[in-house]
C-alpha cells in the first residue's frame, strides 16, 4: 500500500460522490481493485467510512473489504449528529 497525498484524497472523494450519484460508484471501486492488482499492490483500504454510509459500505463489502476497527459515534454527520466510524476497511489482493 502506498500513502497518497491529502490533495489527491479529496479529488477522489469528489469523484466517488459523482461516481455515487450515477450509480457506478461499484464500477469504481472494481477498477480501482484491478488497477492496485496490476500494478502489484498487496492491499487496498477504506479510512474513515460512516456506518452510516449504507451504500458504501455495501459496496466495499460486497467485494470482500473486511472491517478492521471501529471507533463508536466518532464521525460527525453534516446535521451535527454522530455516527460509528469504521476506520479500516481492508481488501488483501494476494
Amino acid at each position: 500500500m502506498r500513502d497518497q497525498p491529502k490533495r489527491n484524497n479529496q479529488i477522489l472523494n469528489l469523484v466517488v460522490i459523482t461516481m455515487r450519484e450515477k450509480h457506478l460508484e461499484k464500477y469504481l471501486v472494481e477498477h480501482s481493485i484491478k488497477t492496485a492488482k496490476e500494478s502489484d499492490f498487496r492491499g487496498m483500504q477504506f479510512n474513515a467510512i460512516a456506518e452510516s454510509n449504507k451504500s458504501a459500505l455495501h459496496t466495499y463489502k460486497s467485494l470482500g473489504f473486511k472491517e478492521v476497527g471501529m471507533i463508536p459515534q466518532g464521525f460527525r454527520l453534516k446535521d451535527g449528529s454522530y455516527s460509528n466510524m469504521y476506520i479500516v476497511l481492508y481488501l488483501s489482493l494476494l
